[in-house]
């Protein structure tokens, strides 16, 4: 068998495992570890399998009949309860595992891996509203007057790479949870911008949901296209660790306008921009969270619309200014 064949057949395991854990009652199922990063499998390797909505108490069961299926150590955890260091490496390889069984039209398919940007097709619409945020972002951060940026989730580097270009910024910082964001990161950042640009920018991993002392001196900072990926506890904790322990002058955070999405989808049923999102909110939504949690944190807020405006829908993005008071 070659090790193409291996690694497919282990991931039919982790699809079949992954069926399993619905019926079991997960609301969520992901596979990480070794097999979310694609890295070649052999005999060694085990399964890791992570599950949202499946009572603890079942957890033990579940783990077990999963490694009687699998036929080799598997693990089975709940995603909501991970240590730091390994709520790193999940949320840095993590896969999306679709509902769906034999009996149901064929195994679960892979939904996607976790990315923090968002994917579109060449000849999709959407291509070019990517540029329209960082560009939107770019301006706020330049009216500001701030000199020290930090880019939470930077990905690919695509705004630190453009702020670095302008000579103002004296320091600029990205956070992301992923060693392949930032390998891709580093590369945009040397082959784009002199030795003199790259020398003010530093990227780092880090999770934005912990309260790190690399977040803290910064003037400004910028969330382009991620609170959108966080479940209920992560997006309190990033608030937390926004307005209350790393406090810019300026923060600016862009979100989908879900209204917006019948543009791009027609058919029945809720659709995300992208397989990994959590929630996309309404205008009527991102407005009601950017009141309540400027009044607690003693932040001014001002909402803008990105992109082409529908006079019922609205943009497709739409982005707060929380200036602290």
């Amino acid at each position: 068998m070659t090790h193409s064949a291996f690694d497919e057949q282990r991931m039919e395991i982790a699809r079949r495992a992954a069926a399993l854990l619905y019926q079991r009652g997960a609301s969520r199922v992901w596979v990480f570890g070794s097999l979310g990063r694609g890295e070649q499998q052999d005999r060694r390797s085990d399964l890791d399998l992570a599950v949202e909505g499946l009572p603890s108490a079942r957890l033990h069961e579940a783990t077990r009949d999963v490694e009687r299926l699998a036929g080799f150590h598997s693990d089975v955890v709940d995603s909501q309860f991970l240590d730091p260091h390994v709520r790193a490496g999940f949320m840095a390889s993590r896969q999306l595992m679709a509902r769906g069984s034999a009996a149901e039209g064929g195994p679960p398919r892979l939904a996607g891996a976790s990315r923090r940007e968002p994917v579109s097709l060449p000849a999709d619409p959407r291509a070019g509203l990517q540029q329209q945020r960082l560009d939107a972002v770019s301006r706020v951060l330049r009216e500001s007057g701030a000199r020290w940026v930090l880019d939470l989730g930077c990905g690919s580097g695509a705004l630190l790479s453009l702020l670095a270009r302008e000579s103002r910024y004296e320091q600029l910082t990205g956070v992301d949870l992923s060693d392949e964001s930032l390998a891709a990161a580093r590369r945009r950042l040397s082959q784009h911008l002199t030795a003199e640009q790259q020398g003010r920018v530093q990227v780092y991993l880090g999770i934005v949901t912990h309260r790190d002392p690399r977040l803290l001196g910064h003037d400004a900072a910028a969330a382009v296209e991620v609170i959108e990926h966080m479940d209920p506890p992560q997006r309190a904790a990033f608030e937390h660790v926004l307005f209350n322990y790393v406090r810019p002058a300026t923060l600016v955070i862009t979100t989908p306008n879900a209204e917006y999405n019948v543009k791009w989808h027609s058919g029945p049923g809720p659709y995300f921009r992208h397989p990994d999102h959590r929630f996309e909110w309404t205008r009527a939504e991102f407005h009601a969270w950017m009141g309540d949690v400027a009044r607690r944190a003693n932040y001014e807020a001002r909402w803008a619309g990105i992109g082409p405006d529908d006079p019922k829908l609205g943009p497709p993005t739409q982005m707060a200014v929380f200036s602290r008071s």
